[in-house]
């Protein structure tokens, strides 16, 4: 466990000392500064009940996250595995006595984290929100789970891309569409073909809907099944990956 916890912290730090995440977060702030500024705007009094507040901008502000969160999670995925392959890094942590496993889920948590921390960081403002009326915080709560989630879940994919390519190019190319194809294959439940039942299987892989429900407060336990198992899964191949190239 130490040995996790040291990678984390090694990850965290190499994150920290790169301009392309706090540049991202300044980014994400003003995008949803500007975004709450408009959600706001188009309700008349969002203040005068907890529900014209919780149920309108309070909800979209939390999905808007997330889907700045598809947007913004390649930047901190690709390197975790590819950049260290390329600067001849990784060659030396697999060297050491420590287990692949362990190497890859030290990544896959400190990636989790930082995705989690700068897409939850603008949402802080729905505190500072309260003093202008009631704030339902099992709400915000679970829009924050959903975030959590999410961040695993696209932690656990990009890990998996970063560790099928040496190039940072291609490993951003590939995440990007990929990250945004699981945000929107959702729509897909709303054709109407003859193979309905097949897209119906693919729509139930979308984030979308499933995100929907927690900016709205609502928790399912298929729900928080999914996003654990899509984190999961992604883990597992990108450790048999690694093992087929030799890295045991």
């Amino acid at each position: 466990m130490s040995v996790i916890k040291k990678i984390i912290i090694k990850e965290l730090q190499a994150h920290n000392k790169g301009v392309s995440v706090w540049i991202g977060l300044i980014g994400l702030l003003l995008i949803q500064g500007y975004f709450l500024t408009l959600n706001l705007m188009n309700y008349s009094d969002p203040f005068s009940t907890p529900g014209n507040w919780n149920d309108g901008p309070m909800t979209v502000l939390l999905l808007d996250c997330c889907f700045l969160g598809v947007l913004f999670s390649p930047f901190i995925t690709i390197s975790t595995i590819c950049l260290e392959r390329k600067e001849n890094t990784l060659e030396f942590l697999l060297a050491q006595p420590i287990k692949t496993s362990s190497i890859i889920l030290g990544k896959l948590i400190a990636s989790t984290i930082l995705i989690f921390a700068i897409l939850s960081f603008p949402t802080i403002g729905i505190i500072w929100l309260s003093k202008f009326g009631v704030i339902d915080y099992g709400h915000y709560l679970s829009g924050l789970i959903g975030l959590l989630l999410l961040s695993f879940a696209l932690s656990g994919l990009g890990i998996f891309i970063s560790s099928i390519t040496d190039n940072l190019t291609a490993a951003f190319s590939i995440s990007f569409p990929v990250f945004l194809s699981f945000w929107f294959i959702g729509f897909l439940e709303n054709t109407n073909t003859n193979n309905s039942a097949l897209l119906q299987g693919f729509a139930e892989l979308g984030f979308q809907k499933k995100l929907a429900n927690f900016s709205e407060g609502i928790i399912h336990p298929e729900n928080v099944f999914y996003f654990v198992l899509f984190g999961l899964f992604w883990f597992l191949l990108t450790k048999k990956i690694m093992e087929l190239r030799g890295w045991k």
